[in-house]
């Protein structure tokens, strides 16, 4: 044990646990990853310096830069370039729980709020005086407000934090301390706040740091810095420990308020501020802002950190559901305080990464939107997906894409191209018993806590390492490019075109009718997407009749001998059915956008009732979509949307599984690694005549930007020639 943490919820000891449990005779260090960024990588050097070969974490700071390798992502690549094999793991948040885009310029001219309820009259002029960011790509098309679903539903009540980046450059490059300014200890009681004090003069760099005081209890601290003139220049949460650079522009008495994270009844602290002997570098040019309203256009709050000043190209806020109107639904605006000059290239990347809730409900994508990102993406570092350990072995719905995009080398220049990294780099089981951690999950006959999220699969990815390394010859005998050629090598096939599957058919008369589907394995906006189905028809004459059956879908999830459990229901009934209740249980056939066609011309009808423990009435195996002959001809389609549920995964209500778009196509059995043949099939009429088809996904070896390579096959990655 280097370092523990006193308030630990011992998911540091889980992780142990797995690894233990597949690779007994590896020896265990443990060095907490909570004293914040600088602590972290401390200790991820620490590990290296004691003798680990292979390390692995779950943790993710939200100032971790997403455009830039910082601290910790350094700290990586230092015992990487040791010859230490890294893993961690690639983040819960699937990509409708973020979002992605170049900058487009909406003026600040009066009328950026057009088409929109937003009203600005709240909110102070100087957070928006460089203009807004356009949400709608489209061209000619302009919205500035993004609606977005916080809570975990429309009657939730978890809170959506949302981390915010730009492609600014971070000066994470150590600075040379000089002359200590003020040092001392402070407390904060239960609820409350401490202040300590220094002077400043302006053009000064200082570094603050606060630090838990080595008492009993750990004190993860929060600090706003607080001007001469009274004005909030930041608020820094990144950890137990906060270390802030930043340059003054005022002289006199500047205020460093302490508070509490989360729940925790006050505690000790101790604070220094020094003098930076080699200044503050000025790498940010723009400094944006999230401004936050509610359902009806009122203003509710803002992020509003002096970027420029405090040199972080990052802005982190918390919305909370009572501070919506109705549906939980917020707007969200991106704002710029200054209009950067040309030179040096001003930002031009947005990202943000929304933790706990947060779901576009618009401008998102399901496969395209890169959301994995700090030291899990370094260069060296083996980001890890997650695979449940039952079927229908796809990845988990929660775990988070890549890739990542890079702008920025490791002496803060802007790259001539950005770097796109292959992140995550392949995918391990989650899921797994503990003795202790979380709960016990009903896809298993026993009664031990399993342990789910990526969280879990790192763990599973570094301890197969530990068995290939033993195989090898042991410590050194495999470099960490070596590991992960290993690894990608031995997984399993997989989908290459993650969350889409597509059917084509020819009908006579030289016409052609294809359907897609885009869809991830999550229920809040892939069960109630009206445009989740595509449907196109081209060549001569019109499409009359469209009738889809996903009884042969999921063919990973085995046969349908055993018996039915009331609890459960059947845990390997193959087939999809489609449930036609009202949100929240279900989504019934809803035509979404058309192409041609009116939508009086197009008629959907649920048939073919599922058998029990389908609920009578709601869950069918057949959807017949009826069109007016004549009405839809060449080069036209529609969209659609019907909710689907695992026929093999029937709880109390129905409603489990059967969103992803994966689950349509063929899919690879695991542990035999050979191809479950089937997918939902799909005929009708046109005015030729018949035609048939079958939804397909793209299986292969290769990169995915959902599970990188893949699923590991432990037994051949032991086995694995060296490369």
């Amino acid at each position: 044990m280097l370092e523990d943490f006193p308030a630990s919820s011992d998911e540091g000891r889980a992780m142990c646990q797995i690894v233990h449990d597949m690779a007994p005779a590896a020896d265990l260090a443990f060095a907490t990853a909570n004293t914040g960024e600088v602590g972290f990588g401390n200790n991820i050097r620490a590990l290296a310096d004691a003798g680990s070969n292979v390390i692995v974490d779950d943790v993710i700071y939200f100032a971790e830069g997403m455009f830039q390798d910082t601290t910790v992502a350094r700290a990586v690549d230092d015992v990487v370039a040791q010859g230490v094999s890294y893993f961690s793991s690639a983040g819960n948040r699937p990509a409708t729980q973020g979002y992605y885009s170049d900058f487009r310029l909406v003026e600040n001219d009066g009328s950026a709020t057009d088409g929109t309820n937003i009203d600005l009259s709240s909110v102070p002029p100087e957070l928006y005086a460089g203009g807004f960011h356009n949400f709608n790509p489209a061209p000619g098309q302009k919205d500035i407000a993004q609606s977005v679903l916080i809570g975990g539903s429309s009657t939730g009540t978890l809170a959506a934090t949302f981390d915010f980046q730009w492609d600014d450059a971070y000066n994470v490059n150590p600075s040379t301390i000089g002359a200590n300014i003020v040092s001392g200890t402070g407390t904060v009681p239960p609820g409350g706040s401490d202040d300590f004090t220094f002077s400043g003069t302006a053009g000064d760099c200082v570094q603050i740091s606060v630090s838990d005081h080595p008492d009993d209890t750990a004190f993860d601290a929060i600090i706003e810095l607080i001007a001469p003139d009274g004005s909030s220049i930041l608020t820094q949460d990144t950890g137990t420990d906060e270390v802030l650079v930043i340059g003054l522009d005022q002289t006199g008495t500047y205020t460093v308020r302490v508070t509490q994270f989360g729940t925790q009844t006050g505690g000790d602290y101790d604070y220094s501020v020094d003098e930076v002997i080699d200044g503050c570098q000025q790498l940010v040019t723009t400094d944006f802002n999230i401004l936050f309203f509610n359902g009806d256009g009122a203003f509710i709050g803002a992020t509003g950190e002096n970027n420029i000043q405090s040199g972080r190209p990052v802005e982190i806020a918390q919305i909370l559901p009572s501070q919506t109107t109705s549906g939980n639904i917020v707007q969200v605006v991106i704002a710029r305080s200054n209009t950067p000059p040309p030179d040096p290239q001003p930002a031009s990347r947005l990202k943000y990464v929304t933790f706990t809730s947060g779901e576009p409900q618009e401008y998102f994508t399901f496969n395209q939107t890169p959301i994995t990102f700090g030291h899990n993406s370094a260069a060296g570092a083996n980001g890890v997906a997650a695979y449940a350990f039952y079927p229908p072995f796809i990845p988990e719905g929660f775990t988070s894409p890549g890739p990542a995009i890079i702008v920025f080398d490791k002496d803060n220049n802007r790259l001539p191209q950005p770097e796109v990294r292959q992140k995550p780099d392949i995918a391990a089981m989650d899921g797994a018993n503990t003795t202790f951690f979380v709960s016990d999950a009903s896809q298993d006959t026993d009664l031990f806590p399993n342990f789910f999220g990526t969280s879990a699969a790192a763990p599973h990815a570094a301890a197969i390492a530990a068995l290939v390394l033993e195989a090898n010859g042991g410590p050194g005998s495999v470099t960490p490019d070596q590991m992960r050629g290993v690894l990608q090598r031995s997984a399993f096939k997989h989908d290459l075109d993650s969350y889409v599957a597509q059917g084509k058919a020819r009908a006579p008369g030289n016409s052609r009718v294809g359907i897609r589907l885009t869809s991830d394995g999550n229920s809040l906006i892939s069960t109630m997407n009206p445009n989740a189905f595509e449907v196109a028809f081209a060549g001569q004459g019109s499409l009359s009749q469209l009738v889809l059956n996903p009884e042969a879908t999921d063919a990973t999830a085995g046969n349908t001998t055993e018996p039915f459990d009331a609890t459960v229901g059947f845990t390997s009934r193959p087939g999809l059915v489609f449930d036609n209740r009202a949100p929240t249980l279900g989504f019934p056939f809803t035509l979404g956008e058309l192409k041609g066609v009116m939508s009086s011309d197009i008629t959907g009808t649920l048939s073919n009732q599922a058998p029990p423990p389908a609920i009578v009435g709601n869950h069918f195996y057949t959807l017949t979509m009826d069109i007016t002959p004549g009405a839809l001809t060449k080069r036209e389609g529609f969209n659609f949307g019907v909710d689907r549920d695992e026929a093999d995964a029937f709880g109390p209500n129905g409603t489990v599984g059967g969103n992803s778009a994966d689950l349509l196509g063929a899919n690879v059995l695991i542990p035999e690694g050979t191809l479950a043949p089937g997918g939902m099939t799909f005929s009708g009429t046109t005015s030729g005549g018949a035609f048939s088809g079958v939804f397909r996904n793209r299986i292969g070896s290769g990169y995915s930007v959902l599970d990188g390579y893949g699923f590991i096959n432990a037994e051949a990655a032991v086995n694995e020639p060296l490369e």
